[in-house]
């Protein structure tokens, strides 16, 4: 069962892990996009006095669109 857990786990970082670095990779090739990300976080961020939550990060709606490709 350990192992089984182990492997389930791994599995998920794994994924994580490519989806963050293949998002990662496109913003950079497009600096239009890295910018309207950053912008679209800067002011997020303002308007929550710095605080990140899960809700905040919900609102991002731009970046949602970059990582998942759309």
């Amino acid at each position: 069962m350990t192992a089984q857990a182990f492997v389930f786990f791994q599995a998920g970082f794994e994924t994580s892990t490519l989806a963050v670095s293949l998002s990662i990779y496109h913003i950079c090739l497009n600096p239009e996009v890295k910018q309207k990300v950053i912008d679209e976080v800067d002011e997020a961020l303002a308007e929550a006095d710095g605080n990140i939550t899960y809700e905040l990060i919900q609102t991002l709606r731009y970046l949602d669109k970059v990582v998942h490709g759309e």
